[in-house]
Formats: structure tokens, sequence, C-alpha cells
């Protein structure tokens, strides 16, 4: 059961996010926003202050899919 505090948090959080990075999210929305396909590749790349750079690729497999049918939920 989701706790109903937690979600109202998590808006607030993400409300603030997208008032802190607007292109991103719209990236987010344009990308996750919609249907991910079985075979689609996603690469995330961090770069933090003074560190080594650190990237991972995976490809969305099938059982992938429940996972961003809820992300795309939280985008509409």
């Amino acid at each position: 059961m989701i706790n109903p505090i937690l979600m109202v948090k998590l808006m607030r959080e993400k409300n603030q996010f997208i008032k802190n990075h607007p292109t991103f999210y719209s990236f987010l929305t344009d990308s996750f926003g919609k249907k991910v396909s079985k075979g689609t590749t996603i690469e995330i790349r961090v770069c933090e202050p003074n560190e080594v750079e650190r990237v991972e690729t995976i490809e969305i497999q099938e059982s992938d899919i429940p996972l961003f049918k809820i992300v795309e939920e939280f985008f509409e």
C-alpha cells in the first residue's frame, strides 16, 4: 500500500526538481513519458567534482516494462 504522506512529499520534491531543472525534466518526459519498449538502450553518466566519471548502459528487457509503465504515469 502506498503511504499518502510519502506521495505528498514525492510530489513536492518532483515539483521542486522541475523548477530547478526544467530542460532535464522535459528530456525525461520526452524519453520516458511515452512507451519504452524492449531493446531501448539507456546510458547514464555521472560526473561528480573531483571524482572519476561513471557510466552505466542498460538495455531494457521485457521484465522492465512494468516499471516504465509506472514511471510513465508519474510523468503525466
